[in-house]
């Protein structure tokens, strides 16, 4: 029976014998047609200010945040925000769950609610379209008084009265997940009404016309500092490590709150807390409050609360991979991970296997019953992983920035490894590991690339290092070793070398292959760091140990030599080191062949031995002999920097020009093949600068090493090997030029760097301080004599009374006279002569290859 409106014209009066109960009519007969009237229960009227949705209480303890203001600013300009985050001005990742993104947006609503200008709030939980859609249908039936069966149709009700109103009004909706749930969703801006959206997304769909995205940042330091003395208030002595263990937690808010709530409940301290923090052997989900005791009405921990968008992630396309990828760099530096990392060939055959089913068993199954196996993973598809994580915010990846393109917050790391197996944990270090060492560039490369890497291994040695030394030591050790000594920090890289061979023993024992090729690499780089002598006494101890071994590899006690025999040279016993790289060469050549490349490359050293010991010609003859044959056999950066050593060599012996000649040949080679800033290109523009003015183009110099420290500055830095040995020539070839007293400032100025970079006691150093002593004298100095005879004792006591430079620093004093308050004048005129400017030593070329 249908109700018949009153003004219905086709109604009649009629009459009912029998009773009426409500909606029920029992009739016996019936006269006439019978209308209807059903009772409408009609709503309260709409009082405004009016409060929709419950609106999250504001955490106990909140802070103000720098943000909000940016916030203001959005939401006063464009009307609509969303509140997201990325991180490619503050360099930290940002937006993921857990930076208080939601608390902002409650803050940014009471404060404005506090003040009368608004007269609706509208707080809908938008973590489906359902729920969305349902808040929105509910919100319009109170608002106009009419429900609608369809929520859909009642959602648009209440767009339709938002955008024709003029009552002020704010809609909130919290914690989007999926932005497409918000198609044909969004209120329209209008001058009354502003539109505020938290999500841990950062699509480009959210960057619609009329929307301004706000990128919310992890706590400033001073803000945690702030929050947690203000939540430990009442019990002071317990904010004591506040600041460090806001720094170990990453100035995440979420993951500040949960901390105070745990170490409040415990009784602890902050510094207590953070001890707990720092060991490795406790997982992070530990360290957090019983689900029944989260604060501030948290639904989920911090690690539960970033699993959801690790599933969002992992089911975009390329569906699956972004899971894998994070699991890879959860192990690597959280500050940045080159791009180049994920999308090598080592990389990538590991994410294939984590993507792929298992090859036997219900994987096997699955696989022949699906479509297909999953597809190979190639470098676009792990680019595309990497964009997903992004969008989640659970990695900030920027392309842009190839050498640290990808950034994690070391949380979500650290809740990332907690979860894996320790036989999880040691496939993907195996597998990182690899990743990192396929893309070192061994050539030198980047220097911002290579410190990437090495800071990347580091922390992979720090999270995974039983990966790294089994069932062998990694060779990516060894890289990082070298590239920290080759970046001109001798020192560290020995005190690097200490630290594994101590690994080493522990892992394989002191007389175990393995350890000897550390102390094989630590003796190498004492003698770099400027300790010849404990070089030579631990290459001779690596030697004994090794040949006295049952069972030693003979190839691997012929390189222990072959070191020995090097760092008797560096020692200053050129005669030695002569006579015992000669027997290696002969035993080398016999079991390796004479044209194998390790073979070539001792020849090539006993002909810099040999140029050593005096015999200049002796060196140029076997390099143009040797030559030929290493360019069928060695790679061509081998070969470049033969050729190199060849051109030092005939500068020695008066072939000037013919060196010119090939360091300009070098320098086109290097700059064609490698770049401009390349170190090789560099090395060969400053001894191409060297030797022009070796043949009298002295000004001409001065100009190229004030270019050539410009390139080096901005490629390599200030404390590059190659840096300070062109700041070395350029001070010299001034001080040549007629300017002694600036060639004195700025051996100065380098003595400064020299001892920071490298130590008292480096070569380099020695030869610094002989400089500044030298080009002082030249400018009448007449302190510079002590400063000599000082420098005399020290590098006796470093190289012993025979070294090349022992007897440089004697001549000197000898020219000037001997007695230590000699005048200096005199000898001026003669101090300029070809002969000292083409020392090695003294003009600082073994900055040069």
């Amino acid at each position: 029976m249908n109700p018949v409106p009153e003004d219905d014209a086709r109604a009649v009066n009629n009459s009912v014998t029998g009773g009426t109960f409500g909606h029920i009519v029992q009739a016996r007969d019936i006269h006439g047609n019978i209308a209807f009237h059903q009772h409408v229960h009609e709503q309260p009227p709409v009082e405004f200010p009016l409060r929709f949705g419950r609106v999250p209480p504001r955490a106990d303890g909140f802070v103000g945040r720098e943000v909000a203001t940016d916030l203001v600013r959005a939401l006063e300009g464009t009307g609509a925000a969303v509140l997201t985050s990325d991180a490619t001005t503050t360099g930290v990742l940002s937006g993921l769950g857990g930076v208080g993104k939601t608390q902002l947006a409650v803050d940014h609503m009471e404060r404005t609610w506090a003040t009368g200008a608004l007269d609706l709030v509208v707080w809908v939980t938008a973590t489906s379209r359902e729920a969305v859609v349902g808040d929105f249908a509910r919100i319009a039936a109170r608002l106009t008084g009419k429900e609608d069966a369809d929520s859909e149709v009642g959602a648009g009700r209440l767009l339709d009265w938002l955008a024709s109103t003029r009552r002020r009004w704010l809609v909130v909706l919290d914690d989007l997940r999926v932005p497409a749930d918000l198609s044909g969703l969004w209120p329209s801006a209008t001058p009354t009404g502003r539109v505020l959206v938290t999500t841990r997304r950062r699509d480009a769909a959210l960057r619609g016309s009329g929307r301004q995205l706000i990128d919310i940042d992890l706590f400033t330091p001073d803000e945690s500092l702030a929050y947690l003395t203000g939540k430990l208030a009442d019990r002071p002595r317990s904010a004591e490590g506040a600041a460090e263990l806001a720094d170990a937690l990453g100035h995440l808010p979420l993951a500040l709150a949960q901390a105070a709530a745990y170490l409040l409940d415990r009784r602890m301290t902050c510094a207590q807390y953070l001890d707990r923090f720092l060991d490795r052997r406790r997982d992070f989900a530990s360290l957090l409050p019983e689900p029944d005791a989260l604060p501030d009405e948290h639904r989920d921990t911090v690690a539960v609360t970033w699993s959801l968008s690790i599933e969002l992630a992992d089911g975009l396309a390329p569906e699956g991979l972004a899971r894998p990828l994070l699991d890879l760099a959860c192990l690597l530096d959280p500050n940045g991970i080159p791009t180049a990392v994920f999308t090598g060939s080592a990389a990538l055959e590991h994410l294939s296997a984590a993507v792929r089913p298992p090859a036997s068993g219900l994987g096997r199954l699955k696989t022949l019953f699906s479509r297909a196996a999953a597809p190979a993973v190639d470098a676009e598809r792990a680019l595309d992983g990497l964009g997903c994580l992004h969008r989640l915010n659970l990695v900030t990846f920027d392309p842009a920035v190839p050498h640290l393109g990808v950034r994690v917050h070391a949380l979500v790391q650290r809740a990332t490894r907690d979860r894996l197996a320790d036989r999880d944990l040691g496939v993907l270090g195996r597998a990182a590991a690899m990743a990192l060492w396929e893309v070192w560039p061994r050539d030198g490369g980047r220097a911002d690339l290579v410190t990437a890497l090495r800071a990347n291994t580091n922390v992979l040695e720090e999270n995974a290092e039983d990966s790294l030394w089994w069932p062998y030591s990694h060779a990516v050790l060894i890289d990082a070793g070298d590239s920290l000594g080759k970046s001109g920090q001798a020192a560290a890289a020995t005190a690097y070398y200490r630290r594994l061979c101590e690994a080493a023993e522990r892992h394989y024992g002191l007389g175990h292959s393995n350890t000897w090729v550390f102390r094989n690499r630590l003796a190498e780089w004492l003698g770099e760091a400027g300790d010849a002598a404990g070089a030579l006494a631990m290459a001779e101890q690596l030697v004994a140990d090794a040949e006295t071994t049952p069972g030693a590899d003979p190839d691997a006690v012929l390189s222990f030599r072959h070191g020995l025999a090097l760092r008797r040279g560096d020692a200053g016993d050129v005669r030695g080191a002569v006579a015992l790289l000669s027997d290696v060469l002969v035993e080398a050549a016999r079991t390796r062949g004479h044209r194998n490349p390790s073979v070539l490359e001792i020849r090539a050293g006993l002909a810099r031995l040999r140029g050593k010991g005096g015999d200049a010609v002796g060196a140029v003859t076997a390099l143009r002999e040797l030559l030929p044959e290493a360019e069928g056999v060695l790679g061509a950066a081998d070969v470049r920097l033969m050729r190199g050593g060849l051109a030092y060599w005939q500068a020695q012996v008066g072939e000037v020009a013919q060196a010119v000649a090939a360091y300009a040949e070098l320098v086109e080679v290097h700059t064609r093949e490698s770049g401009p800033d390349h170190p090789d290109t560099l090395m060969a523009r400053g001894n191409l600068a060297h030797r022009r003015a070796q043949l009298g183009e002295v000004d001409a110099a001065v100009t190229e090493f004030e270019a050539l420290l410009e390139y080096c500055l901005r490629a390599l830095g200030a404390d590059d090997l190659i840096t300070l040995g062109t700041r070395n020539n350029l001070a010299y070839w001034r001080g040549a030029a007629g300017d002694p007293t600036r060639a004195a400032r700025e051996f100065g100025d380098l003595l400064e760097d020299r001892l920071r970079v490298n130590g008292p006691d480096h070569p380099a150093t020695l030869t610094a301080r002989y400089n500044l002593a030298r080009w002082r004298g030249e400018a009448g100095d007449l302190a510079a004599l002590p400063d000599l005879h000082s420098l005399l004792a020290d590098q006796v006591r470093v190289f012993g009374p025979d070294h090349p430079d022992v007897q440089r620093t004697r001549e000197r004093l000898n020219l000037w006279g001997g007695p230590r308050d000699a005048p200096l004048g005199s000898a001026r005129g003669r101090s300029h002569t070809i002969t000292s400017a083409s020392s090695t030593s003294a003009s600082g070329l073994k900055a040069f290859r």
